[in-house]
């Protein structure tokens, strides 16, 4: 946690409890947890990436990434140079009082090299989850075309865009017989 581990020679495979900020430096194999930040954080990972099974924790507790700082962000990414092959489940909580709102995103997985793989059951545009009335959904070719990110798109309810619709037709005929 908060440091570094250089395993450079080797591929460290965790299939326990991966957790912190910090730098690991060599190839990373997880089946375990993955829960980056003690609150919200960055993991850095100088090398490939590759998760087999388990889960990725992330926390979101705000919009900034830490800007040339990641001590300073305020939700939970990774930061790979390498490639990255997905698996997994994806879990999401919120910090504190942070609420969702329309059109916020976050990129949570930065990927230098290649991506492959979704994480279970979450397709691209897949709905992640419901926070606070808020849908937050997955795509896989965020940030510079290859990077894990979760976004907020409100859309009015099946029904509410019916009747969206229905009013306009309406505003239509009107006009339509003066």
């Amino acid at each position: 946690n908060d440091g570094t581990f250089d395993n450079k020679n080797g591929t460290f495979d965790n299939s326990g409890t991966f957790s912190g900020d910090g730098n690991f430096i060599g190839a990373f194999t997880s089946s375990g947890v993955l829960a980056p930040g003690s609150s919200a954080g960055v993991l850095t990972f100088t090398g490939d990436f590759t998760k087999l099974a388990g889960s990725t924790e992330l926390e979101l507790g705000g919009l900034f990434d830490g800007g040339d700082n990641k001590d300073n962000t305020t939700f939970d990414w990774l930061d790979v140079s390498g490639d990255v092959s997905l698996l997994g489940t994806l879990q999401v909580s919120l910090l504190g009082n942070f609420a969702l709102a329309d059109r916020d995103y976050f990129n949570v997985i930065r990927v230098g090299g290649t991506l492959s793989g979704q994480f279970d059951g979450l397709g691209e545009g897949g709905l992640v989850g419901s926070y606070g009335g808020e849908n937050l959904f997955i795509t896989y070719g965020g940030g510079d075309g290859n990077d894990v990110v979760l976004y907020v798109n409100s859309i009015p309810e099946p029904g509410s865009a019916v009747f969206l619709m229905m009013l306009a037709g309406v505003g239509i005929t009107t006009r339509r017989r003066r």
